[in-house]
Formats: C-alpha cells, structure tokens, sequence
C-alpha cells in the first residue's frame, strides 16, 4: 500500500475514532445499564452516519482519491460498505431505538413507531430517510445484478442526498450524544465538507471545465462495424490533464433530443492526447451507444466528466510490460501502449476478438511496431485465420509471453475477461502489485 493512500485510509478511520469518542464520552457508560439499547441505537446510529457520508465521498469522484485508489476501486468499496456496513447499522440503529422506548413505554414497536412519527419534532423526517436509504439500497442491488441502465442507478441514487439531509435534525436534537458547541460544530462541519466535494466534483467542476475548454465534437470516424471515433476539441486543450488510459464521462448536447442531454457515459481515450484534441472510441454496445452516437452532428457541445482513473502510465514501476486486451477494452490501452513505448518499455500485446473484423487500431499498431512494440492478435471465431485461434489460456499466456514473472500486467475488457485474466495471472505468479486493470464502472 502506497503511503499516500495510507493516508486516506488513516483519514476515514480518524473520523469513525471520533464518532466513537463523542459516543463513549456521552453515552458508552449507558451500555452496562438497563439503557444499553439505547447506547447500541446510538452508536449504531452514529457509525451509519459516517457510512453514509463515507459513500458519498466515495462515489463522489474526488479527484485527490481517484488519482491514488482508482475509479474501480472506489465503486467496488462503495457497493461493498452500502450492502454490508451502512444497511445493517441503520437496520440496527432503528431496531435498537425503537425496541428501547417501546419498552420504556410499555407498548408495542408498532405503537412507539406512530408516536415517533406524529409527536417527535423532526423524526417523521428521519423515517422516511430511513425508507429512502433501505429503497436506495434494495434498489440498487437489484439493478446492477439486473444490468438495467445505468440512468435509473443515478436517478435511484439521487435520493440518497435528500435521505442524508432529511436525516441530519433529529441527529442533534434527539441524538444525545451532541451536547456540547465543539462536537456540534464539528458535525456541521463533517457534512459541510462532504457536502462540499459532492457539489463540487459532481457538478462544479466539470461545468468549470467546459467554460474554460469548451468543448465540442471536431469529428468522427467509423474505425469498424458498429465502432466510432469521436474526436473532442476545444480551447486550452493543452490544460486539460488527460493521460493515456484514462476515461471521461461524457454528456452529449443534443438538444433535438432532450433525453440524451440526461444521459452521461464513461469512455475511453483511445489515443495519447495530443494538445488539441482527445479522442474517444465507442462501440455500440446499446441504445445510446448504437442510435446516437453515429449521429452526432460536428460541432456539438460536450461536458466532460473527467478524466477518470488510474490506468496510465504513472503506476507502470517495471521496464517489461504485458498488455491484455478483448475487444472494445483495447481503447485505453491503445493510448497506454504508446505512451510506454515513450518511456523505453518493452510491452507485448495480446488482443483477442471473435473476428479479424473486430479488430480496431490495425493500421496504428503496425506504426507502433517500428518503435518495438509486439503485437499478437488472437481470434476465437475464425477457423480460417491463420494466426493464434482460441482464447488466452494458461499454455498462450506462458509459450507467448515466456517471461511473464519479469512483466506488470494490464488487463482491460469485459468483466468477465478481466476476471478469467486476473485469475490467469495469479495462479501464473504474478504478484498483485503487478497487475493492473480497468472497467470503468461507474456503479
């Protein structure tokens, strides 16, 4: 682990030691009383507070924690700590709570429930968060496994400001555990400051970035059936710090078509940018990607989103590079190639599709090999073709690439692909830290 990502770490634990210390401080001693319930709920409730801004710092594209723990990292954490950390304390800080004063009372969970909710200032508010998070979750889940688009993820994620917000009174007014000005202010504070990065990674910055670059399609190109490039100009070009291997999100203003200037997606740069322009490669892989894209008229304005991840060049650490690809996943790593071979590595590539028709970059592939890059190209789909057929198996892996154990490993494709190859790779005896790869998943 990098030290600065260490460091990051070390920040989200500081922040739950003093949640835990404001709750020890006011209520930690009730947990050897008959009120331990109410000790549970509330650092129960505590702990889902930070969880919950912890998922907004996590999703919210911040660029200092991209550029250490990647994209994809940052998304497989988030899914992870929304179904196995935050649901469970919210569960069971609701639980806790309403079990403690049912008890109290003498009635039933269901009873206390309606008087929190009709004669408890700001807890009808805390309620129908507390639905909107089991809503967010639930819902999530079940589109991600679904593979449903991935607007309806951000629409059902939306919710999940207003849940924070509708939340936060019965926190301080109810919680029992922010008696004193220092830990209330710092509570406003913890959320004026997530609050601060979501509005501003979200939104801000990308809509700064397109007045200051104002970028709009200079031209596309179809490189294969059903496979274009796009090509994004605009002005200060050179300030905008794309890498080879990075991505973009990318919202098209196409205003004859209102529900496309809803509509952003992750692409990515396929080439190394060059100063004046940044070129996107999109297959049409669906609606969006097939109906519209061919038709994007030159001169259309684009908001980027951007530039994402961590798949460059700055993390390469070894002289000897293998690259990975299956169709469409060559477009990072087209640029990444180019931009080693700069630095003096010695890189293979393998680069499997079904067809010798799928295959993109040929004509700049041939180009790169002058500079030294080797580049093997292997079809699943072509009994014809006279190259390496079938798919990438251990005995390819070992009899193309004889020196595996001496190479990093960058991996880009289709889920399923990155996973078979990263498996591949480790029962190879590659080390972790060698591999790399990325898919550009924004859920």
């Amino acid at each position: 682990m990098a030290f600065s990502q260490f460091v990051i770490i070390l920040g989200f634990l500081i922040q739950y030691a003093i949640g835990i210390g404001i709750w020890a401080i006011e209520s930690g001693h009730l947990l050897w009383t008959d009120q331990s319930l109410l000790s549970i709920g509330r650092i129960a409730g505590i702990l889902a507070v930070y969880a919950v801004l912890t998922q907004l710092m996590l999703i919210a594209r911040v660029t200092w924690m991209e550029s250490l723990i990647g994209h994809d990292r940052l998304a497989r954490i988030h899914s992870f700590n929304g179904k196995y950390i935050v649901f469970p304390l919210i569960l069971l800080h609701v639980f806790a709570i309403l079990n403690y004063y049912a008890a109290l009372s003498g009635i039933t969970p269901p009873e206390q429930m309606q008087i929190f909710i009709t004669m408890w200032d700001d807890l009808w508010q805390a309620f129908i968060a507390y639905n909107l998070f089991i809503v967010v979750i639930l819902s999530s889940i079940a589109i991600v496994r679904l593979r449903l688009p991935y607007e309806l993820w951000y629409l059902v994620h939306l919710t999940t400001y207003a849940a924070v917000l509708l939340a936060f009174g019965h926190q301080l007014k109810w919680g029992g555990d922010f008696v004193h000005d220092l830990e209330v202010v710092y509570w406003y504070g913890l959320y004026g400051f997530v609050f601060g990065c979501v509005a501003w990674y979200r939104s801000l910055r990308f809509w700064r970035d397109m007045y200051r670059h104002r970028f709009f399609v200079e031209k596309i190109v179809q490189e294969s059936p059903g496979v274009w490039s796009v090509y994004i100009s605009g002005i200060h070009m050179d300030r905008y710090p794309a890498r080879a291997g990075q991505f973009v999100i990318a919202r098209f203003f196409d205003w004859s078509s209102p529900w496309n200037l809803w509509q952003a997606h992750p692409f990515s740069i396929s080439s190394v940018p060059n100063g004046s322009s940044l070129r996107l490669t999109i297959k049409s892989l669906g609606d969006y990607t097939s109906r519209y894209i061919p038709r994007l008229k030159i001169g259309t304005w684009v908001v980027l989103d951007g530039p994402h991840g961590v798949f460059t060049s700055r993390f390469s650490r070894k002289q000897k590079v293998v690259l990975l690809a299956a169709g469409i996943g060559i477009t990072p790593l087209r640029g990444l190639a180019e931009d080693l071979l700069k630095q003096g590595k010695d890189i293979i590539l393998l680069y499997t599709n079904k067809t010798s028709q799928d295959i993109l970059f040929k004509d700049e592939f041939a180009a790169l090999s002058h500079s030294g890059l080797r580049s093997i190209d292997i079809l699943t789909n072509e009994p014809a073709f006279e190259g390496e057929k079938g798919r990438i198996d251990e005995e390819k892996l070992h009899r193309l690439v004889p020196d595996l154990l001496s190479r990093e490993v960058w991996i880009c494709g289709p889920k399923q692909f990155i996973d078979s190859m990263m498996k591949l790779a480790r029962k190879s005896g590659v080390s972790s830290n060698d591999i790399h790869f990325e898919s550009f998943s924004l859920s």
